[in-house]
């Protein structure tokens, strides 16, 4: 994270993604396609909030007015805090690449997550977690998603790095150029995947009816 400067100033400010911090009203008052309001529009679809995701404890480690957010069995307060980023801003990364919160979707987003920050608990959901598919199923995420996140992690920013609460008025468009990372635009996915199917389809329903920020990528 240190080595972009944005990360660096992430280290230093120790942002927390929370209901406590994030001002859902205002995000729900940006335009259709921002960071901010899709963020919030992906929650509402799964009856989601901030504080949904598992909290990470660390062992006796005080972040001082956030002394709730702990994560236990970690002592190095850099690896500590970049653990409990990386938790927070999850759902962030499911916005960034319009990605619904099924299992093949989440799984695709482990990949990515391996692919770009190298993480043991990436690794271990991404090996296990598609033993839960049927052999099919599996074998057709292999096939549309696997290449598509390893090669999008690779090429990317540092997601963890990414300073999003300074963000929520971009464009989701410039903000995938900005980073270096593209959704999955492969022959042929749109319609073996219905969950994905529908996210790109009701975007693009808006932006004809000029409801959509503009951004600068295929639609």
């Amino acid at each position: 994270m240190i080595a972009h400067p944005e990360g660096r100033q992430i280290m230093k400010d120790r942002p927390i993604v929370s209901s406590q911090t994030v001002n859902l009203d205002h995000l729900k008052s940006l335009k259709r396609g921002t960071l901010g309001r899709e963020y919030v529009e992906w929650l509402q679809r799964g009856d989601l909030s901030p504080d949904s995701r598992e909290k990470v404890s660390f062992y006796e480690l005080d972040f001082g007015a956030k002394a709730d957010h702990q994560v236990r069995y970690i002592d190095s307060p850099t690896l500590a805090y970049t653990m409990l980023r990386y938790r927070q801003t999850h759902d962030l990364y499911h916005t960034l690449f319009s990605l619904p919160p099924t299992l093949v979707h989440e799984l695709s987003l482990k990949v990515v997550e391996l692919s770009n920050m190298s993480l043991p608990v990436a690794g271990l959901s991404s090996t296990f977690g598609p033993l839960r598919m049927t052999s099919s199923r599996r074998a057709l995420w292999r096939q549309d998603w696997v290449p598509w996140a390893l090669r999008t992690g690779a090429q990317g920013r540092s997601l963890v790095g990414v300073y999003w609460e300074k963000r929520w008025e971009q464009g989701l468009g410039e903000l995938r150029r900005e980073l270096g990372v593209q959704r999955n635009d492969e022959f042929g996915v749109e319609s073996r995947w219905r969950g994905y199917r529908e996210l790109r389809e009701m975007e693009r329903g808006l932006r004809r009816k000029g409801e959509w920020v503009d951004e600068p990528e295929q639609w």
